[in-house]
């Protein structure tokens, strides 16, 4: 919020896209599923807390942006911001699962990053055989129209 509020008093339109993260203390509890349970439930409790502290940032970030503040954000495009309810990552993984199968081929194939790579994310885009799900479209159409008023 504050390099958008900046650029902005400056004059330079920005454009804010964001993970929702509904499922992020769910991720969270799976991994520590493992750990005896008063080490599990130390660690439960601070999931529980980033939970609420993300539903809290959800919210203020959405109202800041001109929207309604909700917590737990569905999908969603606008001339502002684009919000994913989970992650990117699960978002395509629902979506367009075409993307990810090409992003596994090309970590396999020694030619991507597994893991969050902007430059593996750029190849499996350009280079998946199918087209991108709306929001995807949405959210290209937001930014090339901000752009265009340059």
């Amino acid at each position: 919020m504050i390099s958008d509020a900046l650029f902005s008093a400056l004059g330079v339109p920005c454009y804010v896209a964001f993970d929702g993260d509904a499922e992020m203390e769910e991720r969270k509890r799976e991994s520590v599923r493992h750990l005896v349970p008063p080490q599990r439930q130390e660690k439960e409790q601070e999931f529980e807390r980033q939970a609420r502290t993300n539903q809290t940032k959800n919210a203020n970030l959405l109202q800041y942006l001109g929207a309604s503040p909700s917590p737990r954000p569905t999908n969603d495009s606008t001339g502002r911001y684009t919000v994913f309810e989970d992650t990117l990552e699960t978002y395509l993984a629902q979506h367009w699962p075409a993307w990810d199968e090409r992003r596994q081929d090309l970590v396999r194939a020694g030619e991507g990053i597994d893991g969050k790579n902007a430059a593996t994310y750029l190849e499996t885009t350009r280079t998946t055989a199918t087209e991108p799900p709306y929001l995807l479209h949405a959210l290209m159409e937001n930014v090339r129209s901000l752009t265009r008023r340059l």
